[in-house]
């Protein structure tokens, strides 16, 4: 069955529809906000997640046809919840990923709604990028030092996840937007000045905030993008260009101001009690810290194993294989976006189940699209 049969136009008028996708990108945007977490999470239930479900209980039968075009994905994420359980609660984080993806079917409808409302995100994130600029070079003026920024507006901002939503935004606008635009211009050194740009700025992103796990992501998009568009020589321009810029602006000393942040110490110590205390196959019972100090190993895939043991980690690694399998038969452009973030999960986050929080955005988001468009049977179009 295609994915289009599945979306009838009939189950949400137009006005519905388009109310849906403007709470949407207030979901989306939210994370920039000076909001609590409580409201940001009720944008999700009361906005997104109770009209998704009011649509599954006005419909179940069309719930059902999505349940039998998406099952594997569905039993991977109720497979990974029953490993995570440790409480009854605990389950609740498996069934608002699975909201969040049916939000995501939904509102695309085949029609690239999803797309959209991310380019808006992304103009949002690049004026943020461009306000805060200007404010840390004010903050410099004042007070002579590159200090790293962390708050906006007066409020306290987690600089790590704010550098990975920017440049995740400014992906996002090179991939569904600019790439396509500046591909089809004459003559294409364009292409190549726009990819340039598009690297300085995450490069200065991250800089700003000293936030590595940005760069790490965009270091796996990067070489996946050099694969997917065969660019082998603009990647050797772009590498080097952004080197000489690391150095003649001092990029270097900023970006390693904090050191490693542990993490070489942090994953030795996960690795000697997976081998030497714990049970190998079923991970460690949680609870005291690692080192005495950290919650987690700061790795997702390091974390999954350190909880779940091998046979926990098996399933995601499977989830992983058929992810991409089908991704790449198909050339998805939400796949390659969604690099992005397998990359960031490198030094970042405890459990793929979460309630709402920027890790949605710039993982769960792309690929829950990229599972959606490999169902599809409407046109792709590729980059260039």
């Amino acid at each position: 069955m295609s994915y289009l049969k599945l979306v009838d136009s009939k189950k949400l008028p137009p006005a519905g529809r388009s109310l849906f996708a403007a709470v949407f990108v207030l979901f989306l945007i939210s994370f920039y906000l000076p909001l609590t977490s409580k409201s940001v999470n009720n944008i999700f239930y009361v906005g997104l997640a109770l009209p998704s479900a009011l649509m599954v209980a006005y419909d179940f039968a069309y719930f059902k046809k999505i349940l039998k075009e998406f099952y594997w994905f569905f039993l991977i994420i109720l497979l990974i919840s029953l490993f995570d359980f440790n409480e009854a609660k605990d389950l609740k984080e498996g069934v608002y990923l699975l909201l969040f993806f049916l939000v995501c079917v939904f509102l695309d409808r085949g029609q690239e709604n999803v797309k959209n409302c991310l380019l808006v995100f992304s103009a949002f994130s690049v004026l943020v990028l461009a306000f805060v600029t200007v404010d840390w070079v004010l903050i410099w003026a004042q007070t002579s030092e590159w200090k790293r920024y962390d708050q906006l507006l007066g409020e306290p901002v987690h600089p790590g996840f704010f550098a990975i939503l920017i440049c995740f935004g400014i992906l996002s606008a090179w991939v569904f937007g600019i790439s396509d635009w500046l591909w089809n211009k004459s003559p294409k050194i364009l292409y190549a000045l726009g990819f340039l740009t598009v690297s300085f700025l995450i490069l200065l992103c991250a800089t700003v905030f000293q936030s590595r796990t940005a760069l790490l992501g965009f270091a796996v998009f990067f070489f996946g993008f050099l694969q997917y568009q065969k660019q082998y020589a603009l990647g050797f321009l772009v590498i080097g260009f952004l080197v000489v810029l690391v150095f003649a602006l001092g990029f270097d000393e900023l970006l390693l101001n904090r050191g490693l942040s542990y993490r070489g110490e942090i994953w030795q110590e996960v690795i000697r009690q997976l081998t030497t205390e714990c049970d190998i196959w079923t991970g460690c019972v949680p609870g005291e810290k690692i080192l005495g100090e950290f919650y987690h190993p700061h790795n997702a895939y390091l974390a999954m194993l350190y909880r779940n043991g091998i046979l926990g980690a098996s399933v995601f690694l499977v989830f992983m294989v058929i992810f991409f399998t089908r991704s790449m038969r198909v050339k998805s452009r939400w796949m390659l976006l969604s690099l992005f973030g397998w990359g960031c999960l490198l030094t970042e986050i405890n459990s793929i189940l979460t309630s709402p929080e920027p890790f949605w955005i710039y993982f769960w988001l792309p690929v829950h699209m990229a599972i959606i468009e490999t169902q599809n049977i409407f046109p792709r179009s590729s980059m260039c």
